[in-house]
């Protein structure tokens, strides 16, 4: 499904991310947070200087990357009932939106993390001594930094669930992967344009925090003149409400906050969205049990006797999932970020209570 999409839709289905994507793969310099997600697009940027044009090196890189995803997926998931787990991955947006849109790093990233789960499955939780995949570990969760920030959450649950079992070799090359990553980003994106409010990047990411969450769960959509000054298309319309913040309080470019509009039924559309965006894992995992007479739960040995990766992709998934209305407008890509806890730790868990 994912590849069909990728295919049909060059290069027509965008949104207010994938013209900086673009413009890093041209070698261009953007603005900050988009000039910190830097593997992806010069990948891109590689294939097109062998005479590939950009717009097919976006799908092709989308379209192997789709693939991989769902081959090592299956390969994670609990080897009970394949069918079941293939039909499972189907039934969800997450195909058809980051299927769709090529400029977005989202699929590549998905890969990554998914070939992470692997090495750590094979290097920890399988009884052949671990060999040398926790380099490769390390290798990924590396990669996955310099494409993505938000894959920060991988290495530091790593590292925390390592340090809880004393895998002391884990827990340092997460860290160390995570720190060399954020070292590489900070250096080839030290010319990049400040953020669009031009606020230090904590305040930042706070201030977007807030936002993004008074948005999706009020139906209020919070306005401020730096933003509207950045983006004008959209918001061609002066807002409802608006007022002058005190002098202290005028960080950036911001110097007046507001309200722009305020639209209600888009608290129900985010819930669905939210709460529903993985309907088959929800169905077979928590809706099935019940009706066929038993309860949902934890293996009985508990979360810490997991093996590790489902550790990790219960933290880690479950964080993407709790973050994801806080962490943008575009719903339908971030809480796709969700992922591992449904489609690694809630099949395992449905394994273990079905035993």
């Amino acid at each position: 499904m994912a590849v069909v999409v990728s295919v049909v839709s060059i290069p027509r289905n965008e949104d207010i991310d994938s013209s900086s994507y673009r413009m890093m793969a041209q070698g261009e310099q953007v603005c900050r947070p988009y000039a910190s997600r830097v593997l992806h697009p010069a990948v891109i940027r590689c294939m097109a200087r062998t005479g590939i044009a950009p717009e097919t090196a976006f799908a092709a890189v989308n379209v192997v990357s789709a693939v991989l995803f769902y081959v090592l997926l299956l390969a994670i998931m609990p080897p009970t009932r394949p069918a079941v787990n293939a039909f499972v991955l189907l039934i969800s947006p997450l195909w058809w939106v980051w299927g769709g849109n090529i400029y977005v790093q989202d699929m590549f990233a998905a890969a990554l993390a998914a070939a992470m789960f692997m090495a750590v499955c094979f290097a920890y939780d399988r009884r052949n001594g671990g060999g040398h995949a926790w380099m490769f570990v390390g290798v990924l969760l590396f990669l996955l930094q310099v494409t993505r920030e938000s894959s920060a959450v991988f290495a530091l649950a790593l590292a925390v669930l390592a340090w809880r079992r004393k895998a002391w070799r884990l827990m340092i090359v997460s860290l160390a992967a995570m720190v060399a990553g954020m070292a590489v980003v900070s250096w080839s994106s030290s010319g990049a344009q400040p953020n669009t409010n031009e606020l230090g990047g904590f305040a930042y990411l706070v201030c977007k925090a807030i936002a993004n969450g008074v948005r999706n769960f009020t139906g209020i959509i919070p306005w401020n003149d730096g933003y509207a000054a950045h983006l004008a298309c959209y918001y061609p319309d002066p807002p409802i409400w608006k007022c002058t913040l005190p002098a202290f309080l005028q960080w950036g470019n911001v110097h007046e906050i507001g309200i722009y509009a305020f639209q209600p039924a888009n608290i129900a559309m985010f819930l669905a969205r939210w709460l529903l965006y993985f309907p088959g894992a929800l169905l077979l995992c928590c809706i099935a049990p019940r009706v066929a007479g038993r309860r949902p739960t934890l293996p009985s040995a508990g979360f810490a006797h997991m093996p590790l990766y489902v550790q990790l992709a219960f933290v880690s998934g479950g964080l993407f999932w709790l973050l994801a209305p806080f962490s943008g407008p575009s719903l339908m890509r971030l809480v796709g970020y969700a992922w591992p806890f449904f489609w690694i730790a809630l099949p395992y868990m449905r394994r273990a209570d079905a035993a």
